[in-house]
């Protein structure tokens, strides 16, 4: 990588080997993402999820959420691949007059009157919602059939910390890393735990701006419904001080397999926050998209040490 692609107050190394660790292992933090998992095989993308479904009878179901979140390029959206792509982010960018639109039967129009009406208000509890809330089930019940096995691609220390965006149970089984090194932020399968899968716009339900009262009702249910399903980022922090109070010592961060997607940067904000302002980050890198993301984050922050490796 071009280093005038960079901030030049950067220091910018580049690495063919894993990084070496310190003899003071608790100085060093793992991030891990999906990709890490993708790594071992483990059929934990979002567009596997897809498949999983169509396995199991429900295409559909997969036809369907494409529908109620249409926001594919034009001559992409008869393409069921597109939505299950990048879920989370599609379910940001939901629409609600345009899913409120298709939750009403076809032919019916103004003209008809109270029966119009009624379908308006009663459409979005009937179709939208029972389809988010069942997406979420399934979501759940995927990721409770990925199997794992006991084959590590990398060497990882037990002393060190590890941060992981993976519901998987990959570093306990894998690499034998003690629980108490380990925050799985967003949930850890097989432990009765819900499961953080979501998106970050929030809107408030007193903004809805129609035309009527059972338009207003139909949109209300739709927004309060994603609502549901917003990212308690600050939240799910807080839940974790006990982990986060472990960094300020840390001189190392390691990311391995996240694209820096702008829906976690508000947790790489606050690892910022915790570790020293002299830390060294490397940053593991499989596309042209993880290596654009990763450099806008790195001057757009002040990040002093910097480490790049093409994985």
């Amino acid at each position: 990588m071009p280093q005038s692609s960079l901030n030049m107050n950067k220091q910018i190394k580049q690495l063919s080997l894993f990084p070496n660790l310190d003899d003071n292992l608790s100085e060093n933090l793992y991030v891990i993402g999906n990709g890490f998992d993708i790594a071992h095989n483990y059929p934990t993308r979002y567009a596997d999820f897809r498949e999983w479904l169509v396995a199991n009878g429900d295409k559909q179901f997969v036809a369907l959420m494409c529908l109620l979140f249409p926001y594919a390029p034009e001559d992409d959206r008869n393409d069921n691949n597109y939505f299950w792509s990048d879920i989370e982010n599609f379910m940001g960018e939901y629409r609600a007059t345009e899913i409120m639109n298709f939750c009403v039967p076809n032919g019916l129009s103004y003209k008809d009157g109270q029966k119009y009406a009624y379908a308006v208000e009663d459409g979005a509890k009937s179709v939208f919602v029972p389809a988010v809330q069942r997406l979420y089930q399934m979501f759940h019940n995927w990721v409770n059939s990925i199997q794992i096995d006991n084959i590590p691609k990398f060497q990882l220390h037990p002393g060190c910390l590890y941060l992981t965006f993976n519901y998987t149970e990959t570093l306990e089984k894998v690499y034998g890393i003690p629980d108490d090194k380990i925050c799985h932020i967003h949930g850890k399968r097989l432990c009765d735990e819900e499961y953080v899968f979501g998106h970050l716009n929030e809107i408030p339900t007193d903004s809805i701006d129609a035309d009527n009262d059972f338009e207003t009702k139909s949109l209300s249910d739709i927004i309060s419904e994603m609502n549901v399903h917003v990212k308690n980022i600050n939240g799910l922090i807080n839940a974790n001080t006990q982990f986060f109070n472990k960094l300020s010592g840390v001189q190392r961060i390691i990311v391995i397999g996240h694209s820096l997607g702008k829906i976690d940067l508000p947790y790489f904000d606050k690892l910022l926050e915790c570790v020293s302002a002299e830390a060294e980050w490397v940053f593991y890198y499989h596309s042209n998209e993880d290596l654009k993301n990763i450099t806008n984050f790195i001057n757009t922050r002040n990040i002093k040490k910097v480490v790049l490796r093409n994985s």
